[in-house]
């Protein structure tokens, strides 16, 4: 009988998707919060243990790194990196196969989510260097779909794609307590996949960003960093666009080694994927105990630290440290996100570079921050957005961050398609 109620009355189910999505929404933002909360503390823990225990540190944190990446190997090889390429696996798969949920369910599943969040605790807690945003967006997409889907009989005929879209929106937004960049990132994801449902996508986007805005208002910003006068000149902003265009061509270099790295380790058995996990393991220890705790962990700390100096404070042996360490977690297979640690890498890279400028040095670093970000989320308006909400920054800085994150973002691109034409030219010969 409840079956026909449910079969027939769809104000019932209208009803159903209204307690769904208050319900989820709120379950997901607090696990969000939780799991970043102990995610920071993890890292706090590891700093210590290089500052304080090095022979402690070289003898049992490569064993934990090893082990962050065998549980992946084990129990769900797709919780290994960011998960953001399979959660646009997933919709790529949606659109050929309309909620069918066993296509994707290798990619987006309560299995792989726990999985997700133990090996990117453990990784953090031994002194990788990923971030925590990757994970949270999973662990959103991952419970909103796999809960859509097994709840489906009482709820309207609602897209999974649409709720992969609602997790990308509360994922981001509590990651970096930004809940109009969630919304935004959705948008660009929308017009950049072609999505057909996008009005429903949208409301039901739109409704999860306003629970999420309410649910995180009283945390503080993820960045702490004074106001800063963006009103610069022709002859500076060239200087910005400079430091906009190498940050483009330093995260196309980032990014094609990750991938590189990640796949020749991914594809070792036995032995020798063990061996080579803990060489990797190893090194990981051996540059943080040299180069110091600024190279470890997701970023978050190392650029607040920053921003308390007047002074240059992250030198360019930081910057190239945290590059290596971030690959060398990525490419092991432990679990967690990129995207903050680019974060750390553009403050890095700025400060690396302020001496050749005269602007402030934290605008510096935060048009850094925001120039390392665009070209890796693929986002450029979003980059903005997430900046200068993270930061807390008043939003006219737009006028000039926009325009630099699209510079940033179409270098990539154009290095990007020369790189693929130069390699389909010699291919071909």
């Amino acid at each position: 009988m409840s079956k026909n109620i449910f079969t027939h009355n769809g104000f019932l189910k209208n009803i159903c998707a209204v307690i769904f999505l208050l319900l989820v929404t709120i379950f997901t933002t607090l696990l969000i919060f939780f799991y970043c909360e102990i995610f920071y503390e993890f890292g706090n823990i590891a700093k210590e243990q290089i500052k304080n225990n090095k022979i402690f540190s070289f003898i049992f944190l490569p064993f934990l790194l090893w082990f962050s990446a065998l549980i992946c190997r084990i129990f769900a090889k797709n919780a290994s990196g960011s998960n953001l390429d399979h959660i646009t696996e997933a919709i790529m798969i949606l659109k050929k196969s309309p909620d069918n949920y066993q296509k994707i369910s290798h990619l987006l599943s309560f299995r792989i989510m726990i999985v997700a969040i133990i090996s990117s605790l453990i990784a953090t807690i031994s002194c990788g260097s990923l971030g925590r945003e990757g994970v949270s967006i999973y662990i959103a997409t991952s419970i909103f779909v796999s809960s859509a889907f097994y709840l489906r009989k009482i709820l309207p005929k609602i897209n999974l794609e649409s709720w992969i879209y609602a997790g990308y929106a509360t994922g981001f937004a509590v990651a970096f307590n930004a809940p109009i960049s969630g919304l935004i990132y959705v948008v660009e994801k929308l017009i950049k996949n072609k999505s057909k449902s996008y009005i429903l996508t949208f409301l039901i986007c739109f409704a999860v960003t306003l629970l999420v805005a309410f649910l995180i208002s009283d945390n503080k910003a993820v960045y702490i960093i004074d106001k800063i006068n963006f009103n610069y000149s022709s002859k500076e902003f060239i200087s910005l666009a400079i430091l906009a265009i190498s940050c483009a061509i330093v995260i196309f270099i980032f990014r094609k080694l990750l991938i590189f790295s990640f796949d020749k380790i991914n594809k070792f058995k036995g032995i020798k994927w063990h061996f080579w996990v803990w060489f990797f393991s190893f090194l990981i220890i051996a540059i943080a105990n040299y180069a110091g705790i600024y190279v470890i962990g997701g970023g978050i700390k190392t650029v607040n630290d920053a921003f308390l100096q007047q002074e240059i404070f992250l030198q360019p042996l930081d910057f190239f440290s945290r590059f290596i360490t971030t690959i060398f977690t990525f490419m092991i297979g432990a679990s967690g996100g990129t995207v903050a640690p680019s974060i750390a890498l553009g403050a890095g890279f700025a400060s690396s570079l302020a001496f050749l400028s005269d602007i402030n040095l934290h605008a510096f670093m935060l048009v850094g921050m925001m120039c390392f970000l665009s070209p890796l989320l693929a986002n450029p308006i979003t980059a903005g957005i997430v900046i200068v909400e993270a930061t807390n920054q008043d939003w006219q800085c737009l006028v000039i961050l926009i325009p630099l994150s699209l510079i940033s973002f179409f270098t990539y691109f154009f290095i990007n398609k020369i790189t693929k034409s130069l390699l389909i030219t010699k291919t071909s010969k």
